[in-house]
């Protein structure tokens, strides 16, 4: 009889609480559409009972936005104060010192500071270093906010100028800027930065960009260039995206220009290897040949694989194994390649090399493990639908008010939001506590966070 009572009582503890949050719910909606409709404090009435609710961070920092587009520093920091740690209190934070920045408010900026992965901020961040006296170390503060191959957020140009201008920020560095910008097939941002060159470096830059830009028109006019480091680099660069958009004629065009020029090795490989693999993905009669020829300096992963799928598509099955072992080892870890070569060995008449490998593999949960439990007739390995049940654990998580907040938004439907707290709040789980979140999540109608971490 006490066991009923006791199990009575907890089911209706449980469904009162349900009614509670559907009864948050419909408050936090009427309260956030009557403060996006109405001015004045109308809101806090439909806001009673909120306390403790998710959500409420979002309806108090609409309201502080409402009444003030720029919400004065002292009550920013109010609301950071009141929800410290929270997505809401950094990008507020984060919104409030762009502003800083941008009004040149270096001392509250300052005082407002935590430590960012925003680029334009930790660049905003050594400016106002600079402001209060301080000298940014280039290797240690700037080089890595420097040395990216896209654009530059226009906060970092005076900082960038700053180091220009004091010597720390070298040709050298320029030079190794525009080169990871070609090489990442940006010839905007290697045009942008060839401005901070003069002379003939600067021209030798925006041939460069060119090339990148337009291969076929620039390119043909290269046989006419004279042979310097750099007239060859933007050959080189501007091969890779010839050879990704045409590969014959990039093939045309390099048996013109290969033997005109003193090429380092690092500029011959680039060209080969792009030759060998966009000669590879359309399955040219020539593709398996350059490969083979590709020097083992000038192979990367993604010529790796290739050499595997076209000697496969040929049917050559030596060739294959000898592409496989001339993988990566982290390649022949994948279960894709470890199957393949078992696969292989049977086609070369090598069960008693294959059988272990198909063996291994059986008892993975995945798909390449399934396919070896059929060739060898086991049974699949199955992962279990959940993790051991923890009640405890899963009732401890729950309680962290960012995953709180996720599974709220969820349950509204605010999907945009309820990702962007999710992957906050993974941030400050232990491996173990994100799996465990992920199998709730699948457990309450959110698969697709549980495909997304497991992945």
């Amino acid at each position: 009889m006490r066991i009923l009572l006791v199990c009575t009582a907890c089911l209706f503890s449980t469904m009162a609480a349900a009614e509670s949050r559907i009864e948050q719910r419909d408050r936090y909606r009427s309260a956030m559409a009557e403060l996006q409709r109405q001015p004045g404090d109308g809101w806090k009435r439909l806001a009673t009972e909120l306390d403790g609710y998710p959500l409420l961070p979002y309806l108090e920092r609409a309201a502080l936005e409402r009444s003030k587009p720029n919400p004065s520093i002292a009550a920013v920091e109010a609301f950071i104060a009141r929800w410290p740690d929270s997505l809401s209190a950094q990008t507020l934070r984060e919104t409030t010192l762009r502003r800083l920045a941008n009004a040149d408010d270096w001392s509250t900026f300052k005082r407002m500071w935590r430590d960012s992965e925003a680029r334009d901020l930790r660049c905003a961040w050594q400016r106002a270093r600079i402001s209060s006296g301080e000298t940014p170390d280039f290797s240690k503060d700037i080089e890595a906010l420097w040395q990216q191959p896209r654009a530059t957020p226009p906060i970092c140009e005076p900082l960038f100028a700053w180091a220009r201008q004091n010597g720390s920020l070298t040709d050298a560095h320029v030079w190794a800027r525009i080169e990871g910008a070609a090489a990442a097939a940006n010839p905007e941002t290697v045009a942008t930065i060839a401005t901070r060159l003069g002379g003939g470096d600067r021209a030798a830059a925006e041939r460069i960009a060119s090339s990148v830009r337009d291969p076929a028109i620039v390119l043909a006019k290269a046989a006419t260039w004279p042979d310097t480091v750099r007239s060859r680099d933007a050959i080189a660069y501007g091969m890779v995206r010839f050879a990704r958009r045409d590969s014959a004629a990039a093939e045309t065009r390099w048996a013109e220009l290969g033997s005109k020029f003193q090429w380092d090795d690092a500029q011959k490989h680039r060209v080969l290897n792009a030759l060998a693999v966009y000669r590879s993905t359309s399955y040219s009669p020539d593709a398996l040949a350059r490969l083979k020829a590709l020097p083992i300096e000038a192979a990367d992963d993604s010529s790796r694989e290739w050499h595997v799928r076209v000697a496969l598509a040929a049917g050559d099955w030596n060739e294959t194994l000898v592409a496989l072992d001339r993988m990566s080892e982290e390649q022949k870890a994948d279960a894709r390649w470890r199957y393949l070569r078992a696969r292989t060995l049977i086609k070369l008449d090598r069960k008693n090399d294959a059988a272990p490998l198909f063996a291994e593999l059986a008892r993975e949960a995945n798909f390449h493990g399934f396919l070896a439990a059929d060739w060898i007739d086991q049974p699949y390995s199955i992962c279990p639908d959940t993790l051991s049940a923890d009640g405890a654990a899963e009732h401890a998580l729950l309680q962290q008010t960012d995953l709180a907040r996720a599974f709220e938004f969820h349950a509204l439907g605010r999907l945009d939001e309820a990702r962007r707290e999710w992957d906050f709040a993974m941030t400050k789980l232990t491996p173990a506590e994100r799996l465990l979140a992920a199998d709730v999540a699948y457990r309450n109608e959110w698969p697709d966070r549980a495909v997304f971490l497991l992945s």
